[in-house]
């Protein structure tokens, strides 16, 4: 009853789990005495010292097994081989080796015990069949096979060992794709990565250089025509200003006072702009007295409209690029407003220009000017009149070019004409009259919207 009512115990030995359901007891079952525990300790390690005999028994069987079918795959590989001769063919690189042998395993058998199984260890040499001739073991082309039959062998011997007491398999880790490759066939997939790869860069960094689309092509065409406009109107006063200096002296020679002054009221303003850093600015005034001063030496009869005009443009469009946007209208007004630029600031000629607003209108008209240029020809007209240009005004653009013809018979009726064409054609206008002087503001016309 004892060995009955015994707890059953897992295949490997030790105690009985505690979270196992236990057999029922036995009704009328008698409880063992205290006195009985170094007896069952006692038998406890009994079991286990047979069942570690019985594991020692069957790993041995097994390994006596593995090394029978090791030497039963070198027999067989002798007798397959030609005789007479140690050259064999070269084995082909798919060659594979054959099915694992199976091996008998059964622990029903009665097992060896250990001395028994250490003493019959190692086994005797199979000799080979009468008239065969054994070849060489350490043969090249036969070496790698027979070891790998060998690895397979044991690896199929320890797997069954494993599940034979509850244990996972081993399992080998799969080779990488590119081990199974030759080198042979493993350059020519490099190589033909690495172009896919610079393929791809190639294509990304031509997406990013790629040129713009129509738009922005129309606009960058737009600019560069508006440069070139710009360079020709520069290059035509340049021209003009050399044509003048070598065709002589006209009448109304420039006097000595005059130019004097013109020249003492450079400096100043060449001074004061630099002490600002404006160096540009300053060169940008210091040609524009000495052209002021050739134009006054060899004076034409349209010189209120035409080169005078288009010098004080000039100097404008200058002073906007080189001064900042808050600093250009109060240097226009400052500018204008001066006494010391004869025909701009007082009559020099006799004419009666410049003068009041009041005046009789001189009717002058413009075909295809800058807006600037019509402005600086009425700036030289009137004394109590000022047509100021914004920052944004380029003067040497296309789109700032306009015709009109300033009707009325004052030239407050002339300015009042300006106004109203440069408002028709789309440009910002503001004016007021301030201390008995009319002041107007011109900007430039405002965006568009963008037409595909």
């Amino acid at each position: 009853m004892a060995d009955e009512e015994a707890p059953r115990r897992p295949p490997g030995g030790g105690m009985p789990s505690p979270f196992e359901p236990q057999p029922p007891a036995l009704p009328g079952a008698a409880m063992p005495a205290a006195g009985s525990g170094p007896d069952l300790l006692a038998a406890e390690l009994a079991d286990r010292q047979a069942e570690e005999a019985a594991q020692v028994a069957a790993r041995a069987q097994m390994l006596t097994a593995a090394r029978a079918a090791r030497a039963a795959l070198l027999s067989q590989a002798a007798q397959a081989l030609p005789r007479g001769g140690d050259i064999f063919p070269p084995l082909p690189p798919t060659l594979s080796p054959g099915p694992t042998l199976p091996v008998p395993f059964a622990l029903s058998s009665p097992s060896p015990s250990p001395a028994e199984a250490e003493a019959a260890w190692p086994p005797p040499p199979r000799s080979p069949p009468a008239g065969a001739v054994a070849p060489p073991l350490a043969s090249p082309a036969l070496e790698p096979l027979l070891d790998e039959a060998t690895v397979t062998s044991s690896a199929s011997f320890e797997d069954a060992h494993r599940l034979s007491f509850g244990a996972a398999p081993t399992m080998a880790p799969a080779p990488w794709p590119g081990d199974r490759l030759s080198p042979a066939r493993r350059g020519p997939l490099l190589r033909l990565a690495a172009a896919g790869l610079l393929l791809g860069m190639g294509t990304l960094l031509g997406v990013q250089l790629a040129p713009d689309g129509p738009r922005e092509l129309r606009v960058a065409l737009q600019a560069a025509e508006h440069q070139l406009q710009a360079d020709r109107s520069r290059l035509a006063a340049l021209e003009q200003a050399i044509g003048d200096q070598v065709g002589g002296v006209g009448r109304g020679k420039l006097s000595v006072a005059d130019r004097t002054r013109h020249l003492r009221a450079l400096h100043r303003y060449m001074n004061t702009l630099r002490r600002v850093q404006a160096q540009g600015a300053a060169e940008l005034m210091q040609w524009f007295v000495g052209r002021w001063n050739q134009l006054l030496d060899a004076p034409q009869e349209d010189d209120r409209t035409g080169r005078r005009a288009a010098a004080l443009a000039l100097l404008v469009g200058g002073m906007a690029e080189n001064l900042n946007e808050g600093d250009f209208v109060p240097w226009q007004a400052e500018f204008l407003n001066g006494d010391w630029l004869g025909e701009l600031h007082f009559d020099m000629d006799g004419d009666g220009l410049p003068g009041k607003r009041s005046a009789a209108n001189r009717h002058d008209g413009f075909a295809n000017v800058s807006v600037c240029h019509i402005a600086m020809a009425l700036n030289q007209s009137m004394t109590d009149a000022r047509v100021l240009v914004r920052p944004d005004m380029r003067c040497d653009r296309t789109e700032a070019r306009m015709s009109v013809f300033l009707q009325g018979k004052t030239f407050d009726d002339a300015l009042s004409e300006f106004v109203r064409a440069v408002r028709e054609q789309g440009f910002l206008v503001a004016e007021r009259v301030e201390k008995g002087t009319r002041l107007v503001l011109v900007g430039a016309r405002p965006p568009s919207p963008a037409r595909d």
